[in-house]
Parts: structure tokens; sequence; C-alpha cells
């Protein structure tokens, strides 16, 4: 799917969303989203392209790095979401074209 990031908070920010505590498990290009059990890549550029697909579990070789979110979903068509970290907090769309 195709997404827009930003750091600034949209207008669609402002309506009441459904939150969800996870962890973010950074292995190699990707990560793994542990309450949604789906593995997340990110292809930069522009524009910048989301790939999910579910993660069944198992062993994982290496995990470079864990981050606790809290993200808030708005909206399910066109997806509407915001991760919040301890470092910082996005906004992500997903452009319907």
């Amino acid at each position: 799917m195709e997404v827009v990031i930003t750091t600034e908070p949209p207008d669609w920010a402002a309506k009441h969303g459904t939150h969800y505590d996870t962890k973010f498990l950074y292995v190699g290009f990707g990560r793994i989203n542990t309450h949604t059990k789906t593995y997340q890549t990110f292809q930069l550029g522009h524009p910048i392209f989301l790939f999910e697909r579910p993660f069944v579990g198992g062993v994982v070789s290496r995990v470079y790095s864990t981050e606790l979110a809290t993200v808030t979903e708005y909206s399910k068509t066109p997806r509407r979401w915001k991760e919040e970290t301890v470092n910082s907090t996005q906004y992500f769309a997903e452009i319907s074209r």
C-alpha cells in the first residue's frame, strides 16, 4: 500500500481512534508488529510503500532492536493510524488512487 508519513497531526487525527500497545521487533529489512502479528517492510522513496504479510511465529534469527509503541487506528478504509514511541510520533495515511 502507498502511504504518506508525517510528524505533524493531520486533520483526521482530531477524531477518537482505537488504541493498542505493541512491540516492534526490527529484523533485517523490516519489523514485526507483535500485536497484529504482521511482518512490515517499508520501501522508501517517493511515494513510500508499506508491505505487510502475516507473521505466523517461529524463530527469528536476529532482532536488531525493539521498540514499545502505542498505535491509534483512526480508519480502516483508507487506513489511517498513529504510532507513538518514546522518541517520536508519526502519522500514517494510505493513499487511495
